[in-house]
């Protein structure tokens, strides 16, 4: 995942993700990052999606 071109401040926010622990405050952040992915071009992420989701469906 780190070779997608997010700006240092969308990393920041997903970086800080997993030392939150309070269910309400977690929501919060979540919104955070989806408001931090909604100002990045997400191309790379959805090609990347599509391509394992396509391999996925060849095993099975």
């Amino acid at each position: 995942m780190q070779q997608l071109t997010f700006s240092e401040k969308t990393w920041e926010a997903i970086r800080e993700t997993a030392r939150i622990k309070d269910p309400r405050a977690l929501r919060r952040h979540h919104k955070r990052v989806a408001n931090c992915l909604a100002r990045e071009d997400i191309t790379e992420l959805q090609q990347m999606i599509e391509g394992k989701r396509g391999r996925a469906k060849k095993l099975t």
